[in-house]
């Protein structure tokens, strides 16, 4: 678990360092690969864990970080660069964007556990995979916004 949430934490820290450089479409693009990542992790991660149960700890931890860190990566450029997005449309939403950060922040470990106890793990990465599309579609929509308006050269 320790690597896991190690992992997560380097690689969207990683991708929210690299965000800077990215445009809004390749926010989009982020959301995307985050959503298929997530999905390719619910599926070969309870077939990969068990074959890699016998194997030293050390050994296990640089397989689960490399599976891991490219998901955290596409999981940090989103956020930094949407709310530079909303910050053309509208600067005064910014605080907003980071208080439903933060409360959906606190309330998702909880529900994610008892979801997990109930489902199985699987379909907490799955069900992670359907948020990135929802924000894929929120993203596209705002971009939209964005070129109708006028706001922002850049995409």
């Amino acid at each position: 678990m320790a690597a896991i949430l190690g992992a997560l934490l380097v690689g969207s820290g990683c991708g929210s360092l690299m965000a800077h450089s990215f445009s809004r479409m390749a926010s989009g693009a982020s959301l995307l690969a985050a959503a298929f990542l997530a999905s390719v992790s619910g599926i070969l991660l309870p077939v990969v864990l068990p074959a890699i149960a016998t194997l030293a700890l050390p050994v296990k931890v640089v397989i689960v970080t490399l599976l891991v860190v490219p998901l955290g990566v596409s999981m940090g450029i989103p956020f930094p660069v949407g709310i530079r997005a909303l910050g053309e449309i509208d600067p005064s939403a910014i605080p907003w964007a980071w208080v439903t950060n933060g409360y959906l922040s606190v309330l998702a470990p909880p529900l994610a556990v008892m979801l997990a106890m109930a489902t199985g793990f699987s379909s907490i990465l799955l069900a992670g995979a359907l948020a990135y599309l929802l924000a894929y579609v929120c993203l596209t929509r705002m971009v939209r916004r964005l070129k109708r308006s006028g706001i922002g050269d850049r995409s």
